[in-house]
């Protein structure tokens, strides 16, 4: 599951309109369960790719929740924290980087939109005075409703 390739999904769909249902937008997931939870802003950590296709904007905007983007500054240390990942170099160094870049944060809501940053904070042991959303979990239990269906 790859948040930043969910930009290409109408195009796959035009393609392949018999697998729509099959599919599960991640990003479609995330806002709807976010609006069922009271969200009115989130800061979102993703890509650059995520970040400037406005996926996840335009999709939490349906909602009326605004989308906290980070700074140009901030994606370069978000591109430096999914890159440790992607390579597999969580050092100790990282750990505490990324855990004081989250703590910088101003909002208290954190949206996890890209797949490799849930396994840095999985490294850490705990995040103090903010909420982390990770959008593989909403769609982790998706599957399971759908499961018990077939």
């Amino acid at each position: 599951v790859c948040n930043t390739a969910h930009c290409f999904l109408k195009d796959i769909f035009k393609l392949y309109p018999e697998y729509k249902n099959y599919v599960i937008d991640i990003i479609a997931l995330c806002a709807r369960e976010l609006n069922r939870g009271g969200w009115k802003e989130i800061y979102l950590i993703a890509t650059e790719g995520t970040v400037q296709t406005n996926i996840y904007t335009e999709a939490l905007q349906r909602y009326g929740i605004q989308a906290i983007l980070p700074s140009k500054k901030e994606q370069a240390e978000i591109r430096k924290y999914i890159e440790a990942v992607k390579q597999n170099k969580i050092t100790q160094e990282i750990k505490m980087d990324f855990a004081q870049f989250i703590y910088e944060i101003e909002c208290k809501q954190i949206l996890l939109g890209c797949t490799e940053i849930p396994v840095l904070c999985q490294s850490m042991d705990k995040i103090i005075n903010k909420t982390i959303i990770d959008p593989l979990e909403y769609v982790c239990k998706e599957l399971k409703i759908r499961g018990k269906r077939y």
